[in-house]
């Protein structure tokens, strides 16, 4: 009776033996901790990974975007309306050098951004930073009537600023030349008592400027205006001492930029020397 009852329990087992091998997915067999007394259930289970995502990320502009000249030099950009030498920050380089500031808005920092500038055939570029992008000895050409700057960041819309250009004016002396000497036969009074002489200056850069003429420190004749297409500029009948080592100076003169230029010229009106001789009856 007790060896029909071991046989009929080991039957009845088998069945639920097998159960196992109808399980479908993978098994788990990481290792589960066992719960100790201060632990809750849920420690022993295998927790979420909680480090950052490190999946890359695109940033998307948003809105509409813009970028604008803010600055020049460190001042407001509005207001500038003429450059001139008094903004270069490198006499020694041609042209006039300037800083500039451009403000992009709709891009995140680390935008690239060109500036696009009158007479140059390369764009500077600068990427932003606190949104602006700073240039550094940007060159704007000085014999330029105006110039352009426009920022250009694709997909951007670009505001050009445009400024006039006025190089510093510039004179030399036409004639008399420097350390010439004058005689009674360039006198345009030979008659008189003084040297009167033509002083004719030439200019470059003062259209519509004015030039006058100093004598030894004195302004002499009146303010002229230099042809507008030559630049030259005649000071008629000046009166000049007759004396060794005169000194003329010229100041050329545009808004508020001048300039001079100086000549030293001997006045010598003293009589040719001659001597009687006798003449003698012809034989």
């Amino acid at each position: 009776m007790l060896r029909w009852t071991l046989a009929s329990v080991f039957l009845l087992a088998m069945p639920f033996a097998g159960c196992s091998d109808s399980v479908v997915g993978p098994v788990d067999t990481a290792p589960r901790r066992e719960a100790g007394p201060d632990q809750r259930l849920s420690d022993t289970l295998p927790q979420a990974d909680s480090r950052p995502d490190q999946s890359p990320k695109v940033d998307v502009p948003a809105g509409p975007c813009s970028a604008k000249v803010e600055s020049i030099n460190g001042k407001p950009a509005g207001t500038y309306t003429v450059l001139t030498s008094a903004d270069d920050q490198d006499k020694a380089q041609p042209g006039f050098q300037i800083n500039v500031e451009v403000l992009l808005i709709g891009r995140p920092d680390g935008t690239a951004v060109e500036l696009s500038v009158t007479g140059l055939a390369t764009k500077p570029t600068a990427t932003t930073s606190g949104g602006k992008a700073s240039f550094t000895g940007v060159t704007v050409d000085d014999k330029l009537a105006v110039v352009s700057l426009r920022p250009e960041v694709p997909g951007c819309t670009g505001t050009a600023l445009v400024l006039n250009v006025q190089a510093d004016p510039t004179c030399s002396f036409a004639d008399p030349q420097d350390g010439v000497t004058l005689t009674q036969k360039n006198n345009k009074n030979p008659g008189g008592t003084s040297f009167v002489y033509d002083v004719r200056v030439n200019t470059t850069n003062a259209a519509a400027g004015q030039v006058i003429l100093r004598v030894n420190g004195a302004q002499t004749g009146t303010v002229q205006t230099p042809n507008p297409l030559t630049g030259l500029t005649i000071f008629p009948t000046i009166t000049l001492p007759s004396q060794l080592g005169v000194k003329l100076e010229a100041e050329v003169s545009k808004g508020t930029l001048k300039s001079t230029c100086t000549i030293t010229v001997n006045i010598d009106t003293a009589a040719p020397a001659c001597s009687l001789e006798q003449l003698q009856p012809p034989p």
